[in-house]
């Protein structure tokens, strides 16, 4: 998948314009939210079973893997704004990745990954980027790799030492040890000391890339490594894959000139989301089952015992990966999360809601996550009514000098802390709100679809903070038509309108349920309005373009793209052509687009591009100033890069 490598628009080793502008903001400008959404909880009695969602950190290694070797199917991944990250790290080192029925089919680059075509973007994701920065430093070449400014202020420094002992080249722009960075090789391996207490995913990258260097790399640790079940699950996933790794005394090693051989992997369910549906059953379950939780090497299984500890009624049929728990009075425990740094959130919360002290030691190094998760739960705990001391290295909840009582609070912009406050939100008193909720995409995306089928009583909305003009969309959810038969919704319904582009009518129209689902109807059906019996006479009607495949009341399916191989050029040269069918008859479109990868910000930004004769870089900005985290789909770039060659 060639397009997938330089979907910013960039071709050969330029920086694309006002890179170096993004490169250098300051962390401090990522204190408030991006528009997005927000979900409204209040406390609801939970029943029923749930599928543990699959292990980002497998599903990460695991493509990973099969990009360094020829290939492999890896089934049951997490498919994921992280992990599509990598995924396109893959596809720019020479690889390419498909998905298929619920599967990836993964060419690899044999061990001997090319430079990449166009800067790098790993966007929120940290696994990618320091899984990238190794891999990157097996090339003859320089690549460039950035993120978004979450991204940017996460430490890099160790690795880039560490890449530079080992024979490549490692830069930070900014010379501060964040990214953007530039990285070179071909590194040849060797030893390299770095700290174990800054993240473990520093040692993953250098034993995943240094299976590949001619030497091989022996990684000789400062400090006791913190988070160490994430390198463990790292030996059993290169062991599947045919690698030899181990640990040693000081640290670890791995021989190179070895080749990743598999030609299938199973991604298993990933327990740091268990974590937030046991939390869930214990605080305001009557019964919930969670399947797909095999025992595995990965640390956050510890949720289990801790919950045990805490007096949860909790049950593990380990053969059959269930987890049964129900509402529990729980009791405060002290708890280390050294190697466990992912669980703070989802302890924190179950501390609020114990008798007692909850005490959450070792806890420094969860401060360098998507942001400073101690401080994060402390203060929204604190703004729910919870009694919280933070110290630099340790967290006191005082659940039994707590009452948790509803009130609006910061996800920050970090899936954990989301999920951990929504769960938080279904005990306390009154509604909670959760800003930025859109965030689970990272790494649990249906998360709220999960909790509703559970029983919860939530309701996911616009971020009111959408209010700029320029490019707007509609994400209207699931209604089901006897929802919207006799109602007319007060909501704001807003639509797309490229930028600069004048007209008398405003920027926000208010557009009821039952005129956009009616107007769906006209759209799937031209010929309903001829028919006696159409119910659409003498009413009003709007019309939604989306791409999803996804079937649903309120979507238009003008021309259905896929995430596969169903992406043929037809196919998406009709749904651009559809798209500026509407663009020139309304002279705006309303989009059915979400937040993270999606096919539609593709087709609108090609629409754009095509019908103002802008660059598609510049009709992508247009996008983003509405809708920050809205990325065009990697699969689709080529398609695009076509369509606008063939308009000029």
């Amino acid at each position: 998948m060639p397009g997938a490598r330089g979907w910013r628009g960039v071709t050969g080793r330029a920086v694309p314009e006002g890179w170096a502008d993004q490169g250098g903001r300051q962390p401090e400008e990522a204190t408030q939210p991006p528009p997005g959404m927000d979900v409204d909880i209040s406390p609801a009695p939970l029943r029923g079973r749930a599928r543990a969602p699959p292990s980002k950190s497998y599903t990460h290694r695991a493509i990973l893997a099969a990009g360094y070797g020829n290939g492999a199917t890896v089934h049951e991944p997490l498919v994921s704004a992280d992990t599509q990250a990598t995924m396109r790290a893959v596809e720019a080192f020479g690889g390419s990745v498909e998905q298929r029925d619920g599967s990836l089919v993964i060419e690899g680059f044999a061990g001997e990954p090319t430079v990449p075509e166009a800067v790098l973007d790993c966007a929120n994701s940290g696994t990618t980027m320091r899984l990238a920065t190794t891999t990157a430093a097996l090339t003859d070449g320089l690549t460039v790799l950035t993120g978004d400014d979450s991204l940017r202020s996460r430490p890099q420094g160790p690795l880039l030492r560490a890449v530079d002992q080992l024979g490549g080249r490692a830069d930070s722009t900014r010379a501060n040890g964040q990214a953007p960075l530039v990285v070179g090789g071909p590194m040849t391996g060797g030893t390299a000391a770095i700290p174990g207490d800054v993240s473990s995913q520093f040692v993953t990258a250098l034993l995943m890339a240094g299976a590949a260097t001619d030497a091989g790399v022996d990684i000789a640790l400062q400090t006791e490594l913190r988070s160490a079940p994430y390198v463990d699950i790292t030996l059993e996933l290169l062991d599947d894959f045919g690698v030899t790794a181990r640990q040693t005394g000081r640290g670890f090693s791995v021989r190179g000139r070895q080749r990743y051989r598999a030609e299938e992997y199973t991604v298993p369910g990933d327990f740091s989301s268990v974590s937030y549906l046991l939390a869930a059953g214990a605080l305001a379950g009557e019964s919930v089952t969670v399947t797909g939780a095999q025992p595995s090497a990965q640390g956050d299984q510890a949720i289990v015992d801790a919950l045990d500890r805490m007096g949860g009624a909790v049950e593990w049929d380990r053969e059959a990966g269930e987890l049964s728990v129900s509402r529990s009075d729980l009791e405060g425990i002290e708890v280390s999360v050294a190697d466990t740094p992912d669980l703070l959130p989802t302890l924190a919360v179950l501390g609020a809601a114990a008798d007692g002290t909850t005490a959450i030691t070792d806890c420094e190094h969860v401060r360098y996550k998507e942001t400073d998760r101690v401080t994060a739960m402390a203060e929204a705990l604190d703004r729910l009514g919870a009694s919280v001391e933070e110290e630099t290295d340790r967290l006191l909840v005082h659940g039994g000098a707590s009452d948790l009582e509803g009130a609006t609070v910061d996800g920050r912009r970090d899936h954990r802390v989301v999920m951990a406050l929504s769960v938080a939100g279904l005990v306390a008193e009154e509604q909670t709100t959760v800003t930025g909720a859109h965030h689970v995409d990272v790494s649990f995306p249906n998360f709220f679809d999960v909790l509703a089928d559970l029983g919860a009583d939530l309701v996911r909305r616009q971020d009111p903070r959408v209010t700029r003009p320029g490019v707007r969309f509609n994400n209207p959810g699931r209604l089901s038509e006897d929802r919207v038969t006799n109602r007319q919704s007060e909501d704001q319904t807003v639509f797309v309108r490229p930028k600069g582009h004048v007209e008398e009518r405003p920027v926000v129209r208010s557009i009821g349920d039952r005129a956009l689902y009616l107007g769906n109807r006209l759209a799937a059906d031209p010929d309903s309005l001829a028919r006696a019996d159409s119910p659409l006479e003498g009413e009003t009607f709007e019309f939604v373009l989306t791409v999803s495949q996804d079937s649903q009341p309120l979507t238009t399916h003008h021309r259905p793209l896929a995430d596969g191989p169903g992406n043929s050029w037809p196919r998406f040269e009709a749904a651009v052509d559809t798209a500026r069918r509407l663009y020139r008859r309304d002279g705006s479109l309303l989009c059915h687009c979400k937040a993270g990868i999606s096919r539609s910000t593709t087709v609108v930004a090609t629409t754009i591009a095509a019908e103002e004769d802008r660059p598609f870089r510049a009709a992508l900005d247009t996008v983003h100033e509405a809708r920050p985290h809205a990325m065009p789909h990697p699969a689709l770039h080529e398609q695009a890069v076509l369509y606008l060659a063939a308009q000029s």
